[in-house]
C-alpha cells in the first residue's frame, strides 16, 4: 500500500470540536462517523495516526472515502469537512 498523501494534524481546537461532534452524534450518522475518521487520521502532537484499513474497520467507512476527507481536511480544514457532510451541494 503506498505511503499517505495527506496527512493530517490537528490543532488542539480541532481535535476538542471533533470529539464533541463525535459525541453528541452518537452512532453511525452522517457526521459522527467522519469524525471519528479524521480523529483516528490525526498524526499530530496529541495522537498517532491509524491506518486507513484500521481507520476503516473502526468507522466502516470505505477506505477511498477515508482517502477523501483525509484529502479534504489538508485543503479546506476539519471543520468544514464535516459541516460540509450535510449541507447540499450545487448552486
Amino acid at each position: 500500500m503506498p505511503a499517505k498523501i495527506h496527512r493530517i494534524k490537528l490543532s488542539k481546537l480541532e481535535r476538542e470540536d471533533l470529539e464533541t461532534i463525535r459525541d453528541h452524534k452518537r452512532g453511525k450518522t452522517a457526521k459522527a462517523m467522519p469524525a471519528v475518521a479524521l480523529l483516528l487520521s490525526d498524526g499530530g502532537l496529541h495522537s498517532s495516526a491509524l491506518k486507513d484499513r484500521e481507520i476503516h474497520e473502526i468507522t466502516g467507512l470505505a477506505i477511498r472515502t477515508i482517502e477523501r476527507l483525509r484529502e479534504r481536511c489538508c485543503e479546506v480544514g476539519a471543520l468544514e469537512v464535516i459541516e460540509s457532510i450535510s449541507r447540499p451541494s450545487g448552486p
